[in-house]
């Protein structure tokens, strides 16, 4: 098993030990770029790229 097959069966299972920048690769893989809201805080959220809200 690869290390991507691991990784997607681990968030597909939704592991409890899953890090955030385990989830941040695989979005950003399927063209998804993440945005921080504000100035403070780690709030961030995740768009697909090219596309209008």
């Amino acid at each position: 098993m690869s290390t991507w097959e691991k990784l997607m069966y681990r968030v597909k299972s939704l592991s409890d030990d899953l890090r955030f920048e385990e989830i941040k690769k695989v979005l950003e893989e399927y063209g998804y770029e993440m945005k921080r809201s504000g100035s403070a805080g780690s709030h961030c959220t995740f768009q697909k790229k090219d596309t209008i809200l």
